[in-house]
């Protein structure tokens, strides 16, 4: 049997904007069960590093899931300051 090496598609973190009540979305990791071409090269998923949110602030899921139409898969939450 023959190995396969998996490789994974690296992604900045990403930068969160926006003030008290915004819904915003950004990348998030994943591992697709198969692959995904980029750029002409097969890839397992994406590594995302944690978003950055600003100081005093904090990401609430609101339950939407993932949007997987885009590369990266992108998540939505409401940006909330932290009490």
């Amino acid at each position: 049997m023959k190995k396969r090496f998996i490789k994974q598609f690296l992604v900045e973190s990403p930068s969160i904007k926006g003030k008290d009540g915004d819904i915003v979305t950004y990348p998030v990791s994943y591992k697709y069960n198969g692959g995904i071409i980029i750029n002409k090269k097969w890839y397992d998923g994406y590594i995302v590093g944690q978003p950055l949110v600003p100081k005093g602030f904090k990401l609430v899921n609101i339950g939407v899931g993932l949007n997987l139409n885009n590369q990266p898969p992108l998540a939505t939450a409401r940006l909330v300051k932290v009490e």
